[in-house]
């Protein structure tokens, strides 16, 4: 026995292969849906604020754009070696640009790996802003609920940024089962 337990794989689909993207701006759900989208899915999470928090928080830059950039680069890197070695992979972020949502298209083409994306949007502005002040004040580093509201975010375009399902995350339980399908099936629209 070389030590490493023997970890059956859950019925349904294989999501060997799969790069799911999240995008939307901060507040909107995105690391709910995706923590319980990377546990169902058996997938390597990769969160860009995880990310580029510790090169904020110790002084290594002041720029939150560059700390972002950063945090990109390295999400890029490890979802491309998880891919690799048949792990699928849940990537959260903001994801605002189109250029910033080319280069997961890019990482999907490179690794022959199935890209399916997900933009996530709250309709309830008083319970996204709540949500912000909520995170904000147990020590989240990111912006407050004004810089979200002045936050550039291009508007999503099939014919640039290619197919996503936009959810509500309004109800919690009922976007996450909306995502799993949306994920299973054969060829996300």
């Amino acid at each position: 026995m070389n030590g490493i337990s023997d970890q059956s794989t859950p019925p349904g689909p294989n999501f060997r292969g799969v790069l799911v993207v999240l995008a939307g701006l901060p507040g909107t759900g995105k690391t709910t849906i995706g923590r319980a989208l990377a546990g169902r899915l058996r997938a390597a999470y990769l969160r860009a604020d995880a990310i580029a928090a510790p090169m904020l928080l110790e002084g290594l830059t002041e720029d939150s754009a560059e700390a972002g950039r950063v945090a990109y680069g390295i999400a890029r890197e490890v979802a491309a070696e998880n891919l690799g070695v048949g792990v699928p992979v849940v990537v959260d972020g903001v994801h605002a640009t189109h250029e910033r949502r080319a280069l997961w298209r890019g990482v999907a083409e490179a690794n022959q790996a199935h890209l399916v994306q997900l933009e996530m949007t709250l309709s309830d502005q008083e319970e996204h802003r709540l949500r912000v002040e909520y995170r904000q004040a147990n020590g989240y580093v990111g912006p407050t609920w004004e810089q979200i509201l002045e936050m550039e975010y291009d508007d999503w375009s099939d014919a640039v940024d290619g197919p996503r399902l936009l959810v509500d995350t309004s109800v919690v339980d009922v976007t996450l089962a909306h995502c799993l399908r949306y994920v299973a099936s054969p060829h996300p629209r």
